[in-house]
């Protein structure tokens, strides 16, 4: 049975292809089905890239949040659920220029103080919150969050179930979706903003997503 696994997570991560320079939404699992933790993967080549997110930090009887950027290979990751991707932005430059330019935007994203978390505040929130942030600053178009976090959600459920179907073992699915999907939707270019992800009110259209549904390592 290990070496089936073995070369179960051996073929997902081979089939699993990231574009370098594009920003993707990740969803990580938390222990809970339906319950993930939510950050921004930039990817560079090959498996490798730059996370961004918030965790909460427990120490000497205080609990607060903190923003952190680590370098990971999120491919090998028992741990990720979901994988979109909501913009290409090679535009800003290099790798290394484009997380340089994402850092600073990312740090002002509002992170309650110590004493006064809100109940609601979680990695999702400050996500969304992000995503508002991002379309401010032309990386992204997005008019409507909650529709954007509905169909990740989507995304990331999909994923699950074929997780528990497979009976907890690796079932990894790379998912190319063409733009006929989505009939009438045209990527759209801006004078100002890139070409980007792209949410309405009644229709979603998500650049190119792919996501993919990895074991969950017990």
């Amino acid at each position: 049975m290990p070496n089936h696994v073995a070369t179960d997570e051996s073929n997902a991560s081979n089939a699993l292809t990231l574009l370098p320079n594009c920003l993707y939404a990740l969803l990580s699992y938390r222990g809970e089905l339906g319950a993930w933790e939510w950050s921004f993967f930039l990817a560079n080549i090959g498996k490798g890239g730059t996370l961004f997110y918030v965790k909460i930090i427990t120490a000497n009887n205080s609990t607060h949040w903190k923003f952190e950027i680590d370098a990971r290979d999120i491919v090998s990751s028992p741990e990720a659920v979901a994988l979109v991707r909501l913009a290409d932005i090679s535009d800003l430059g290099q790798y290394e220029e484009i997380e340089q330019a994402l850092s600073p935007m990312f740090k002002v994203v509002a992170i309650p103080a110590a004493n006064s978390i809100p109940l609601d505040f979680s990695s999702r929130s400050w996500f969304l919150d992000a995503i508002g942030m991002l379309h401010d600053c032309c990386v992204l178009h997005c008019d409507d969050v909650f529709l954007l976090e509905r169909e990740i959600r989507r995304y990331a459920f999909s994923a699950m179930d074929k997780y528990l179907q497979n009976g907890g073992l690796l079932a990894t699915d790379v998912f190319d979706v063409p733009w006929e999907t989505y009939g009438s939707i045209t990527r759209i270019y801006s004078l100002y903003c890139r070409k980007v992800l792209i949410v309405s009110c009644l229709q979603v259209c998500i650049d190119d997503f792919l996501y993919f549904g990895l074991c969950l390592r017990v």
